[in-house]
């Protein structure tokens, strides 16, 4: 496990980009610029929250991610291409910093987080099944 102050600067800078790169996305021609924005702001306040978040309690802030990516997903018409790394790096972060069983504990938040917004933008049986374990 690393050290307190590595785990809050990982999140830090992964929320940081995210919202950067939603901002970017907002300029491109036909992108949902409301939508991004708010990707972008909520991105930007998990980023100074996991500044003064204590180590112990970081764990919150991979539950405020898991509702971001979510609420992307659903915005973007069920299309989890450009969400999907970002559930990776989260996994990541949290294997890196804590304990095992959080990653264990998180999974059922995590796969209603990705194939909820499946879900509800009626993407194709396939689409939702191929999410799935089998």
């Amino acid at each position: 496990m690393r050290t307190a102050g590595g785990a809050a600067r990982s999140p830090s800078g992964l929320f940081a980009l995210a919202g950067a790169l939603a901002v970017a996305g907002a300029a491109a021609p036909g992108a949902r610029e409301r939508d991004l924005l708010v990707v972008a702001a909520a991105d930007f306040a998990i980023a100074v929250a996991a500044r003064w978040v204590p180590h112990r309690r970081t764990i919150a802030l991979a539950v405020a991610g898991l509702a971001v990516l979510a609420f992307s997903t659903w915005a973007f018409g069920g299309v989890a291409t450009g969400t999907g790394p970002f559930f990776v790096l989260l996994f990541a972060w949290v294997g890196l910093h804590h304990p095992p069983w959080t990653a264990v504990a998180l999974a059922p938040l995590t796969a209603a987080a990705y194939v909820a917004p499946l879900v509800a933008t009626h993407q194709p049986s396939d689409v939702i099944a191929s999410s799935s374990c089998r």
